[in-house]
């Protein structure tokens, strides 16, 4: 089965566009507009990736990344926070999240959610072992 995707996003055209995108490189993509229904869509859905704003009508990216962390149904589920705030790049080298800058390109997206399963993938075979 292709992994799914989940976009937190309240902007309509983002996530059209996300999931035009991802649907063309044959991902799954469920949609969430705010974080407390993506937290809920991750917890019932169990995305392999979510890609969420950081600016949400009802939180801030970091509380929703703290909420599904905080959750053992999607404790281990890679998030990607999207961004038009430049510095918030530093934000992935220091925490375990990934960081997409707007406006982002195809490959961007596509590149940065690869990396989410990858690092998902060896996160998941660390705790196997």
């Amino acid at each position: 089965m292709e992994p799914l995707i989940l976009v937190i996003d309240d902007d309509e055209k983002v996530r059209e566009l996300i999931t035009d995108i991802l649907s063309a490189f044959n991902f799954r993509v469920a949609l969430a507009e705010t974080s407390e229904a993506g937290v809920a869509a991750a917890r019932e859905e169990r995305p392999d990736v979510v890609l969420c704003d950081v600016i949400l009508p009802d939180a801030v990216g970091f509380d929703t990344v703290r909420a599904l962390k905080d959750h053992p149904t999607t404790k281990d589920t890679p998030v990607v926070l999207m961004t038009g705030f430049p510095y918030m790049k530093q934000y992935d080298e220091k925490c375990s999240n990934l960081v997409l800058l707007k406006p982002f390109s195809m490959a961007c997206i596509v590149e940065t959610v690869r990396e989410a399963l990858v690092k998902a993938s060896a996160t998941r075979l660390a705790v196997a072992s």
